[in-house]
Parts: structure tokens; C-alpha cells; sequence
């Protein structure tokens, strides 16, 4: 499986962003822009998944549902077990999976057609 860091560099460069540009999208609390470094240590695992904030925002800039980078974050997991006291309920991980299919069947078929071209 993919870590977070291989998933965020594989979408920025789908979508054919700099680090530089895609880091200058993300902001901290104060308003300014995360560093061009922290993000090259993100995307080389040098630096675990950030903040659930900083999550946000990076599925938003590179259009992927959030789910998806929660689950390469390793954060699904973690939340359902807080969420669910009900260890039998099946249909929590329903709407995560849907997501997470349509979204890896996207990313195929971007692949087979830029192979094609």
C-alpha cells in the first residue's frame, strides 16, 4: 500500500502542481502558507500525515474526497472506533468505500488514457 506522502506527490503531479504551488494552497492557523520543505518532507515520509486541518485542505486543492487521504493518513480507522460503540455496525464503512472505489477508479482511468496517449 501507498503511504500518505506517495499519495500527496502521485496527485500533485496528476494534477500537475509544483510543491512549491500546492504548499503555498495549504495554510496554517495563522493565515500564511505551509513551508515548500514541509511539504517535500511530507511527500517523502519524513514527517508523518499532518494535521486533520492541513488534510482538509489538501483533498480540496487536489479534488479528492477527504476520506481517501484520511485513509492513506490512517485516520478512518481511529475515527470510526470513537464514533461507533457498536463494533456489528456494518454500514459505517459503506459510504468510505464507495468513495474510496470511484475515487481509485478515476485515478485508472486517468492512467489508461494518459498511457494511450
Amino acid at each position: 500500500m501507498k503511504t500518505f506522502g506517495e499519495v500527496i506527490a502521485e496527485l500533485r503531479r496528476e494534477r500537475g502542481f509544483t510543491q512549491k504551488v500546492l504548499a503555498a494552497q495549504v495554510k496554517k492557523k495563522d493565515g500564511t502558507a505551509i513551508g515548500l520543505a514541509y511539504m517535500n518532507d511530507i511527500e517523502h515520509d519524513r514527517r508523518g500525515p499532518p494535521a486533520a486541518d492541513f488534510v482538509v485542505q489538501l483533498a480540496k486543492v487536489l479534488g479528492v474526497p477527504l476520506e481517501v487521504l484520511q485513509f492513506y493518513a490512517g485516520r478512518l480507522l481511529a475515527e470510526a472506533e470513537k464514533e461507533r460503540p457498536d463494533p456489528s455496525h456494518n454500514g459505517l464503512w459503506q459510504p468510505i468505500g464507495r468513495s474510496f472505489a470511484n475515487w481509485t477508479r478515476g485515478a485508472e482511468i486517468n492512467r489508461a488514457g494518459s498511457k494511450r496517449s
